[in-house]
């Protein structure tokens, strides 16, 4: 999951994007282990960013 969030051009990703994959609690369940990991930021209820360190990776991997 975490490289499907890396590899899209927007920053902010919707538990809904991700309704495919699972339940809604799983996926918040996802979202709130990559939030404790520093990998997103949680913005709201069921959405979340991509971390400063998650887009300075991308686009370092770009340069």
């Amino acid at each position: 999951m975490i490289r499907s969030i890396t590899m899209r051009r927007g920053e902010i990703v919707l538990r809904s994007d991700f309704e495919q994959m699972g339940s809604q609690s799983h996926i918040s369940r996802i979202f709130s282990d990559f939030v404790k990991e520093g990998r997103l930021v949680r913005l709201g209820h069921g959405s979340v960013c991509q971390s400063q360190n998650q887009l300075d990776h991308r686009q370092a991997g770009s340069s």
